[in-house]
């Protein structure tokens, strides 16, 4: 028999879905035009919607490097689609598991080679490359913005992030020797980790060579990225240039990756509105254009979903 608590149950388990539901409900009834579908702008647009697809799906080709080249310098003798699985599981579970899944799938994997400092460091800085690729793309894009169409906030905006910059590696350094000198031990890690991580950093070259590959493989994945949405808004007849698309995409996409609704959605959509609509693009196109990418973003999972019942372990 079917009860008040236990829909409630069900509902709560899904919470995610539910709360990308009610978001982009509330986006469509309040923010749309009354006379705008969705369902037949999709069903016009099925051929490029497989081709942006596909464009996305290539793009994993970058993260699959990332942890090849981890594997490789680590000298760790494992299959070669070790990290090609890795990454399509991972995505999967990011997916599932509202942008948790895929760090809990890279730390089992990683804490069967490495040991759980080294993995934690692994996680971290993977994350820390991700974050900053985007930061320092995100920094220039807004460069180019003013010099083409604010030339006299040009000097102001570099002074000031210049001191931000400073100012966030002082607290950052500082914090770092504050907790070496706390002599923290928590969750296995001891303050002295830290210390001894700075070492390996400077003795270590394949450790070198794994961070820089991380650092330059973000850059790369990130503009890629930009590049797809930059494509995909030509194609939805938006008017905006490349880094106002790639300013709005970036700013985008760390905001979607709140762990509060299912793959994005409904959380895109909404700062999507706002951003677009700043620079006088319609509701209408801001949410299709969201919505979009959110969708050609699903590719992945449904061929990581396919290899999964197909080859179930990782190793």
């Amino acid at each position: 028999m079917i009860t008040l608590k236990k829909i409630a149950k069900f509902l709560y388990n899904r919470k995610h879905f539910v709360i990308s539901f009610l978001i982009l409900f509330f986006l469509y009834k309040f923010y749309l035009n009354i006379e705008f579908n969705i369902v037949n702008f999709f069903k016009n647009n099925i051929l490029y919607f497989l081709f942006f697809g596909i464009l996305f799906e290539l793009s994993l080709i970058l993260p699959i490097l990332k942890n090849h080249y981890l594997f490789k310098y680590s000298n760790l003798n494992i299959s070669k689609y070790v990290p090609f699985r890795l990454i399509y599981f991972s995505y999967l579970g990011d997916n599932i598991a509202m942008n948790i899944g895929g760090d809990v799938t890279k730390f089992s994997i990683y804490k069967k080679f490495f040991s759980t400092r080294k993995t934690i460091f692994f996680l971290f800085f993977d994350k820390l490359s991700v974050l900053g690729a985007k930061f320092i793309i995100l920094y220039f894009l807004i460069l180019i913005f003013l010099y083409k169409n604010f030339e006299n906030h040009l000097v102001n905006f570099i002074i000031i992030s210049f001191f931000l910059v400073v100012m966030s590696y002082l607290i950052i350094s500082f914090s770092i020797n504050s907790l070496i000198n706390l002599k923290l031990n928590f969750f296995k890690f001891k303050s002295k980790y830290l210390v001894t991580f700075k070492k390996l950093i400077k003795e270590d070259k394949n450790l070198r060579k794994i961070f820089f590959k991380y650092i330059l493989l973000s850059l790369i994945h990130q503009i890629y990225l930009c590049f797809i949405f930059y494509l995909l808004c030509l194609h939805l007849n938006i008017s905006i240039s490349f880094e106002e698309s790639s300013i709005i995409f970036l700013l985008l996409i760390i905001l979607s990756r709140i762990p509060l609704s299912f793959s994005g959605f409904g959380v895109r959509e909404f700062f999507s509105i706002i951003f677009f609509s700043a620079i006088g693009i319609t509701s209408e196109l801001a949410f299709s254009a969201s919505v979009y990418y959110g969708l050609i973003a699903l590719f992945p999972m449904i061929s990581s979903t396919f290899l999964y019942f197909y080859y179930k372990k990782i190793i």
